[in-house]
């Protein structure tokens, strides 16, 4: 999707009377897909057929050249992107305008590679090229895409013409909208809770502390066997605490996990400032929430301490408070 910086990148204007040379289309021609098209319409019927004919076989080559290179048939690959440059320079001629710079310097670069071509025409054997060539490869690859990308406009029939100015229309239309979004996702948007945990079972990332705060009863953060340990909420900002519900992990036979007693400590400006302890009972793998009034201001972190567990090790499946 294009933002509103790339529109205006493209933008050139130009007064009446003055010709302006631009670094590249223009947005009018760029929305609209102006240009080539009628820089072909302009040619006689015969030599239009014949222009193309090379835009596809210019499209052909470059793709095909492309995929070999990729798959290591470099030698290949050489040999076809070599054929495809001069039927591209014939059609860049066609239907490049003299006023944009983007066609001459395209139409330079490839009479470059060209010249170069003939004077070190490239390997027959893949084992052959050396990395100054298989880089000079990929930039002649390039090239052709870049000529294909540029003058694919032209070989377009009417409907397809149609959806790809009705595509570029709707992407100036919610750029703005887009760019919005983005702005009050970074500036505005409050940063999200984050957890740490003194230990977590095997290391597993399944296991740990972003379980117990991603609000899905079925996963939970858990402790090695046989050890206590904690958890610690970092409040995005500072709250007013109301109410703290929890939900204790409860795993059944074979792998019977649950904690029984715990201790939860609240910490304002880094001190702690309350404290609760409670104990669970088993819940045979079904347990329910326990909840613990509270009137606390400017909360910045909650941990929560495993002290007792029954019987492999404790955990946590769920932490929350209001009023989150």
């Amino acid at each position: 999707m294009l933002s509103s910086a790339t529109i205006i990148a493209w933008t050139w204007t130009q007064r009446p009377g003055e010709a302006h040379v631009a670094p590249g289309p223009n947005v009018r021609d760029f929305l609209l897909l102006n240009s080539t098209g009628e820089q072909l319409a302009k040619l006689p019927p015969e030599q239009r057929d014949q222009t193309l004919h090379q835009l596809a076989l210019i499209r052909q080559r470059a793709e095909a050249a492309d995929v070999l290179q990729a798959e290591g048939h470099r030698a290949e690959a050489w040999r076809i992107a070599d054929s495809a440059l001069s039927p591209a320079l014939e059609v860049v001629a066609a239907l490049g305008d003299d006023a944009d710079a983007a066609f001459g310097s395209l139409r330079e670069r490839l009479q470059r590679a060209q010249a170069e071509s003939r004077e070190a025409p490239g390997p027959q054997l893949d084992a052959d090229l050396d990395d100054g060539q298989a880089l000079s490869l990929a930039e002649l690859v390039d090239l052709l895409l870049e000529v294909k990308r540029r003058l694919d406009v032209a070989a377009m029939g009417p409907a397809e013409l149609r959806r790809s100015r009705a595509l570029r229309l709707l992407a100036l239309a919610t750029a703005p909208v887009l760019l919005a979004a983005l702005g009050w996702q970074l500036w505005f948007a409050p940063p999200p809770l984050r957890a740490s945990a003194s230990a977590v079972l095997g290391n597993d990332y399944a296991h740990d502390a972003e379980r117990a705060i991603d609000g899905d009863p079925a996963t939970a953060w858990l402790l090695p066997d046989n050890s206590p340990g904690h958890l610690e909420v970092l409040l995005p900002e500072p709250q007013t605490l109301t109410e703290l519900r929890l939900l204790n992990v409860d795993r059944d036979a074979p792998d019977v996990r649950a904690t029984r007693d715990y201790r939860v400590d609240f910490y304002v400006q880094g001190k702690v400032v309350q404290s609760l302890e409670g104990r669970w009972k088993r819940a045979g793998g079904q347990p329910t929430w326990t909840k613990h009034a509270l009137g606390l201001e400017g909360v910045e972190r909650i941990r929560f301490e495993v002290v007792t567990w029954f019987p492999l090790g404790g955990g946590l499946a769920e932490i929350q408070w209001s009023p989150r």
